[in-house]
C-alpha cells in the first residue's frame, strides 16, 4: 500500500522539478551556461542527472532546491520530463537558432508510423492501468482477480480515478527508476484539465477509495458469476 505521505511528498518533488524545468527554459535565453548542450544531454538522462542536480544545486532557486536525502528521487523525476512530454531540440523562433527546451514529444512525420506510435501508447497505459487495478485488487484481498480486473478497465464511472491513480503509482515509481516514458503523458493527458491543475493527496486519496469501493462492487458482481 502507498501511504499518503509518500504521495503529498512525490506531488511536492514533481511539481519543484517541473518549476526549475521552465525556470532553466526562461534562463537559457540569457544564461547559456545553464542550459548548455552538455549539460542538456546530463539532464535528460536518468543516469546522469542526479550528478547535474548536484553540481548545479546552489545555482537553482531556493525554493527550487531539492533537500540533501532528495537529490535521487528530485533528479529522477526532472530527468522524466524529456521521456514524457519535452525534448531537446531547436528553438525556431530564437535568432540563435540555439538547441534548447521545447514543449512535447518527438511528433512523427509519417502518418502510419505516429498511429501505430499511439496505438503502442495507449497499449502500455492500459497495461500500467491493469498493474495499478491488480494492486489494488490484492491489497483488498478480492476474489476473481483476473476476470475483476479486465471488466474494471472497462468502466467509464471510474476513468478518471483510474488514469489519475495509475499516474500517482507511476509517479511514485518515477522517483527510483526511468519513467515509462509516453505511456505516462498518456495518462496525465487522459486527465481533464481541473484534475491537472488541482493534484493533491486529498485527491489522489479519494480517487483511489472510489476505486476500491467500486472494486468490491463487481467483485461481489463477478463472485456470483464464477
Amino acid at each position: 500500500m502507498i501511504d499518503e505521505q509518500k504521495i503529498e511528498h512525490t506531488l511536492e518533488l514533481h511539481k519543484k522539478a517541473y518549476e526549475l524545468l521552465m525556470w532553466l527554459k526562461q534562463q537559457a535565453k540569457t544564461n547559456s551556461s545553464l542550459l548548455n548542450n552538455q549539460a542538456l544531454e546530463e539532464m535528460s538522462s536518468a543516469d546522469t542527472c542526479q550528478d547535474w542536480v548536484s553540481r548545479h544545486c546552489s545555482m537553482f532557486p531556493v525554493g527550487l532546491r531539492p533537500a540533501a536525502d532528495d537529490i535521487s528521487g528530485f533528479s529522477h523525476l526532472f530527468s522524466s520530463f524529456f521521456a514524457t512530454s519535452f525534448r531537446v531540440g531547436l528553438d525556431r523562433s530564437w535568432r540563435t537558432r540555439e538547441t534548447t527546451l521545447l514543449a512535447g514529444v518527438k511528433k512523427f512525420r509519417d502518418g502510419r508510423h505516429k498511429k501505430n506510435s499511439d496505438r503502442r501508447e495507449l497499449e502500455a497505459a492500459l497495461a500500467l492501468k491493469r498493474a495499478a487495478v491488480n494492486a489494488l485488487a490484492v491489497e483488498a484481498q478480492l476474489e476473481c482477480e483476473s476476470v475483476l480486473i479486465e471488466r474494471f478497465l472497462t468502466l467509464e464511472e471510474y476513468k478518471q480515478e483510474l488514469a489519475l491513480w495509475t499516474y500517482i503509482r507511476e509517479l511514485i515509481r518515477r522517483t527510483e527508476f526511468a519513467s515509462q516514458g509516453s505511456a505516462v503523458h498518456r495518462l496525465w493527458l487522459e486527465l481533464n484539465e481541473k484534475t491537472r491543475k488541482n493534484l493533491s493527496r486529498a485527491l489522489v486519496s479519494k480517487a483511489r477509495s472510489l476505486l476500491l469501493d467500486g472494486l468490491k462492487i463487481e467483485a461481489d458482481k463477478v463472485k456470483n458469476e464464477c
